[in-house]
């Protein structure tokens, strides 16, 4: 009985200083992924004064992510939205007020307008895309990828001059004797945006 007693003694003694050097701790991490933010908190397990294996799985436990980087893309694209409306109605503000549309003006310019500007758009991407490889200081491309770029850049501006051609006389047909007043209603509009962008 004594020997029963005294092995369960021991025994008690051993578990005892075993829990005592497991150590559980919270670890916070917060960290950018892609873009996006992400905040874990982890319980780490250390045993006998060691740190856990990083690579065990089984030593992280109770894993949780309080933001991802999806919800931070789409905060960001919400933030973008926001933007591009607003630049949109003071536009529309601007352009109505320096040209002094009427509402039968209006409703034939502003289609007419938002079309001129979608293409506008596109080649302006398309030319700034191949900037972004002529420029990339990280990137190597054969000689044959440069001339490529450089031939979408030469060729975006004749589209580019092709566009204004056929929308100026749009516009004059339009706009009458106002006509002038697109230009300059444009040039204070791209001013007003870099002031205040």
């Amino acid at each position: 009985m004594r020997k029963i007693i005294g092995l369960i003694t021991i025994f008690s003694i051993a578990v005892g200083n075993v829990h005592s050097q497991i150590k559980t701790e919270r670890i916070d991490i917060d960290t950018i992924i892609d873009g996006g933010y992400f905040h874990f908190q982890m319980k780490e397990t250390t045993r006998f004064g060691t740190s856990a294996n990083v690579n065990n799985r089984n030593n992280y436990n109770d894993i949780s992510i309080f933001s991802s980087a999806e919800d931070e893309r789409k905060r960001k694209e919400e933030e973008r939205r926001a933007v591009e409306e607003y630049i949109d109605s003071m536009r529309v503000i601007l352009f109505t007020n320096v040209i002094e549309l009427t509402k039968t003006e209006a409703a034939v310019f502003w289609p007419a307008y938002e079309n001129y500007q979608s293409k506008l758009d596109k080649i302006l991407k398309k030319r700034s895309e191949a900037n972004s490889k002529l420029c990339d200081p990280f990137k190597k491309y054969k000689i044959k990828e440069y001339i490529a770029c450089v031939d979408i850049e030469v060729n975006s501006y004749k589209e580019e001059a092709l566009l204004r051609e056929q929308y100026a006389e749009k516009f004059k047909t339009i706009l009458g004797e106002k006509f002038y007043l697109l230009y300059r209603a444009e040039y204070l509009f791209i001013r007003w945006v870099y002031s205040t962008f």
